[in-house]
């Protein structure tokens, strides 16, 4: 049991954070998983706006010499970075002598950057235009940026926080095993970095990207590339083969970890031999110094292989050159480090061409991702995916089942548990006899276990999946205020197409008058203490048929998700989804968990008996296992849409939002 002072203090948490949140945000709609809004586009314009490319901003043009700027203009975007990371260069005195230099080099560095940035990139596209500030932070809003790769990458992800700014920094952290850093934003948006020096395991021959899949799985913009760091199988870095198989390797990986999300490979640029004596951006790739250390002379036969890889892997893979504007940049190295006379040619100094790097793409990703999310919708709608039917049989004839679904559906398969005859399934269906145990749950957990955690190859991930059981619960209405009703199966379907890809079979409204509505929305903290210690249909019957109690070994909800590995995959969420009732929709492209084996540890789970409290548990899962995750601007609209909390058993945590909404 919840003690009444648990309940208090949770109370005024979740009212606390609402207040805030409103003041946060005017928008007081409900996420759009929510609304199922939509927009007609032809499947032409469609395609179009998915397929994301690289304009050639950096690829061609030309540096050209302005007059001097003003002091104050040095730092546009860069305030309030130069004492929190080294590849700034223009810093206050005080961090200068931080770092063990004296006040001479720190004026003739102060001095080197004024002259610096005197320079201005003109591309050959007049169509190219850098981003302001505001334009970032709203194509940021509500999304995660992710960037994979060594050194460079880290000094890209930092340019990229710097141009953010501070005001919009709402949280960073930094941990060092494995290093990485991520920005949370005010907006709802995250930058984030993880370090990977390279793409193959030192050990071995085998080509296997030891990034944390989850990380891949959340992100809607992976911006990736590991320089010089390369596998010792490559030889001097002209084992083209090599790098070719590798560039296939990591695009299939970030294809099957994440299938809705934009893939970046930032192409290589060349370094430099004795930067610390050129003065000026130099005229022509000819004249950059080829040095031969680190295999920096093979980058461009890389990128070829890249380039190619990227380009036939889908409209959302990206190969982003940036190698002209960079490679020119000669004069703009770091140079200086802690001990003065060790050079570094290689790095940048910030604020300064590395910026172009996101200034020039970020936005313009970010919106044709939007744009191509919201047309995705539709198209699948179009196409009425429907392709399979997975029901769960006891005794219950299964006609009304195909009288609720009003399309042609290729494949039914009809899990019967009960040694009962199946009546009512369509000829083409396949009757598979099960043990009776876990209930439909327990049928769709095998099911999905099935897939082995891939898309079947006669299937796209865009195809729908109906589960649903054999009984049509017409007579239903559950406890404390809150209607239970079928949801149309049109409505359904437009759902399950929408922006969250999953669409619940059975909806909770208002029971009474001008009261709250219910939302499919729960306060994770919350529905995670959820337990029972008897099912209220079958109150005076503790044991199952198997003489297995119903009460299960686990506290409640969230130390049944924690010991399964599924609390893991939302760790970062305040709110989840729950759907009641046992039927719902989604796509295949949902199946695929960042945890290959979920599936397989659920119905391993629902497997001790028929009637078990591991089935409630279940049921309040599938949502959330199935759905897009929120975003955190998702999760603000829903908190400044609530009407109020459900605290007791069996809604625990439930939002009661506006009926108007």
């Amino acid at each position: 049991m919840v003690s009444p002072w648990t309940c208090i203090r949770c109370i005024l948490t979740v009212t606390m954070f609402a207040c805030f949140l409103a003041l946060v945000t005017d928008n007081m709609a409900l996420p759009r998983s929510m609304q199922g809004i939509v927009i007609a586009h032809s499947e032409e314009q469609a395609a179009k706006m998915c397929k994301i490319e690289d304009r050639g901003c950096l690829k061609a043009g030309t540096w050209v010499q302005r007059s001097g700027p003003k002091e104050e203009e040095i730092f546009p975007f860069h305030e309030g970075c130069s004492k929190k990371f080294f590849h700034i260069c223009a810093q206050s005195k005080a961090a200068w002598k931080s770092l063990g230099l004296n006040v001479s080099a720190t004026g003739a560095q102060d001095f080197r950057m004024r002259r610096l940035l005197s320079w201005l990139w003109v591309p050959a596209n007049v169509g190219c235009n850098l981003s302001s500030r505001s334009s970032l932070l709203e194509a940021l809003s509500g999304r995660r940026v992710l960037l994979i790769g060594d050194s460079i990458a880290k000094e890209h992800y930092v340019s990229l926080r710097c141009l953010v700014g501070d005001a919009a920094v709402k949280d960073e952290r930094e941990h060092f095993k494995p290093e990485q850093s991520v920005v949370s934003l005010h907006g709802g948006g995250f930058i984030q970095f993880y370090r990977l020096n390279t793409f193959v395991q030192e050990s071995t021959d085998v080509v296997t990207p030891d990034w944390p899949s989850q990380l891949v799985h959340e992100a809607d913009v992976v911006i990736l590339n590991t320089g010089a760091h390369k596998h010792a199988r490559l030889s001097d870095g002209q084992n083209r083969t090599a790098v070719a198989e590798m560039a296939r390797t990591v695009a299939k990986t970030l294809q099957s970890q994440n299938q809705r999300g934009v893939f970046i490979f930032r192409s290589h640029f060349l370094p430099h031999a004795s930067c610390e004596e050129v003065t000026a951006p130099i005229s022509s790739l000819g004249r950059v110094p080829r040095p031969t250390q680190f295999n920096w002379h093979t980058f461009a036969d890389q990128d070829e292989e890249w380039r190619n890889a990227f380009e036939r892997s889908g409209p959302r893979f990206l190969f982003y050159n940036i190698t002209l504007a960079t490679s020119l940049r000669a004069d703009a190295h770091t140079v200086l480090l802690k001990t003065p006379s060790k050079r570094d040619c290689l790095h940048f100094c910030l604020p300064g061409v590395v910026d172009l790097w996101s200034l020039y793409t970020i936005v313009e990703v970010l919106q044709k991702l939007r744009s191509c999310q919201s047309v995705e919708a539709v198209s699948l709608e179009s196409k009425n995916s429907l392709q399979t039917v997975v029901i769960s049989h006891c005794d219950k004839p299964l006609a009304w089942i195909f009288k609720y679904v009003t399309r042609n559906v290729s494949n039914v398969t009809v899990v019967s548990k009960c040694n009962r005859p199946v009546e009512g399934a369509p000829p083409q269906a396949r009757i598979v006899r099960s043990r009776n145990v876990g209930r439909c749950d327990h049928t769709y957990a095998q099911w999905l276990a099935q897939l082995q955690n891939h898309i079947p190859p006669d299937r796209q991930a865009s195809d729908l999946v109906l589960f649903i059981k054999d009984n049509d619960m017409s007579a239903r209405s559950i406890e404390h205020e809150v209607g239970d009703h079928a949801v149309p199966f049109d409505e359904l379907l437009a759902g399950a197409t929408g922006a969250s890809r999953f669409a619940c079979g059975r909806r909770m409204g208002v029971f009474r008058k001008g009261g709250p509505r219910a939302s499919i929305f729960h306060v994770k903290a919350l529905m995670g203490t959820f337990q029972m210690d008897a099912y209220n249909r079958t109150l005076s019957k503790l044991a199952s048929s198997e003489g297995e109690p119903f009460k299960s070994k686990y506290r409640n909800l969230m130390a049944w998700m924690k010991d399964l590995g599924i609390a893991e995959l939302f760790r970062n969420q305040t709110i989840l989804p729950a759907c009641y009732g046992g039927n719902f929709m989604t796509s295949y492209s949902q199946m695929v968990l960042p945890v290959s084996n979920i599936w397989q540890r659920i119905e391993t789970s629902l497997s001790r008996s028929d009637s078990i409290e591991e089935g409630h548990f279940a049921e309040r899962s599938w949502a959330a296992l199935l759905s897009r995750r929120l975003t955190l601007q998702d999760e603000v609209k829903t908190f400044t849409s609530l009407r109020r909390i459900q605290f007791r058993p069996p809604l625990c945590g439930m939002i009661m939002v506006n009926p108007k909404l």
